[in-house]
């Protein structure tokens, strides 16, 4: 049963500098934007350029999409190979609130079993008062895109993607290594340190054993590079091939960045 108590502090306060940072090392702006579903890439650089903000659901959203947010990790309810990161943000029905209303109402109170009030699904959402729930519901305002698809995974209801707490799974100090359900002698494995990160670069065998290995650990584990065990504790497994990496290594290949 979905009860209020998972889904504390899926949204987190916004940070641009934090912002900047992740989204440089995910992609390009636009590609950014699209992913978020922002109209436009011009909203992008406004916000790292200072002259607009971003609000905490669509800072939270996009730290989940690039596997850096602190106490949960995205998986997919499709097969590895069909992960489509621009399913993430859905659109918000045409139905006077009513789908919101369901959201809510999915989640219960962990103590008395019974719906969480609009005030609590306000808290879970980080906004102030039942007000915001009370017009989406009633079908006086819609909210974002953004702000429906976190309902969506706060209500376990995404048709695509889920929530894992980060402190359920693996815990803080995970000890398994990665390389060793890796393929050692495949010739489609590239592990390359770079500051601050490591990049794998492999095809999709490696791929799906990676994947596993990140849903049962919370994201959380060990690299080993000459011997040399890295500690990591984000990843994001849909980044674009790097430049330097274009002319050696087909698009088809799968690129995970983990950051040390």
């Amino acid at each position: 049963m979905n009860n209020d108590n998972a889904w504390e502090n899926v949204v987190v306060e916004s940070n641009i500098s934090n912002f900047i940072k992740i989204r440089q090392n995910f992609g390009k702006q636009g590609e950014v934007a699209e992913l978020l579903g922002l109209s436009s890439q011009v909203l992008l650089s406004r916000i790292e350029n200072g002259s607009s903000g971003i609000d905490n659901r669509t800072y939270s959203l996009f730290l989940l999409l690039t596997g850096n947010h602190p106490n949960y990790m995205l998986t997919s309810q499709d097969d590895f190979e069909s992960i489509d990161m621009r399913k993430l943000v859905q659109e918000v029905p045409e139905d006077n609130g009513e789908s919101i209303k369901a959201l809510r109402k999915s989640i219960v109170k962990s103590k008395t079993g019974k719906p969480i009030t609009q005030g609590r699904f306000a808290n879970l959402l980080g906004l102030t008062g039942k007000g915001a729930i009370s017009c989406f519901e009633n079908g006086k305002t819609k909210p974002t895109k953004q702000n429906y698809t976190l309902m969506l995974l706060i209500a376990d209801k995404h048709p695509y993607f889920f929530l894992v707490a980060r402190n359920e799974v693996g815990g803080l100090f995970a000890s398994e290594d990665m390389t060793d359900i890796l393929s050692p002698t495949s010739i489609e494995l590239k592990i390359i340190p770079q500051q601050n990160k490591i990049l794998v670069i492999t095809n999709k065998t490696n791929a799906k054993q990676i994947n596993t290995f990140l849903s049962k650990n919370g994201g959380i584990g060990y690299i080993s590079v000459d011997s040399t065990k890295f500690h990591f504790k984000n990843f994001n497994m849909w980044a674009s091939l790097p430049a330097e990496f274009e002319n050696e290594y087909k698009s088809s290949f799968y690129i995970f960045t983990f950051e040390l």
